[in-house]
């Protein structure tokens, strides 16, 4: 069951970053470099929160 909630709140974690990443902030130089590590660590993060949730369901 821990996995899953890990797996759940890296999931929010990760899309969080993801949104940050995509919509960026309000000063558009920072956008376009910046921006880029928060979008792709989201998506990792949110694609290993469900991998963890996923094995941590098949577990239980």
């Amino acid at each position: 069951m821990k996995k899953v909630v890990f797996g759940g709140m890296l999931f929010i974690g990760g899309s969080i970053m993801y949104s940050v990443g995509v919509l960026g902030f309000a000063d558009v130089a920072i956008q376009a470099g910046y921006m880029q590590v928060p979008k792709y660590a989201g998506l990792l993060s949110m694609v290993l929160g469900i991998v963890l949730g996923t094995f941590g369901l098949k577990k239980d």
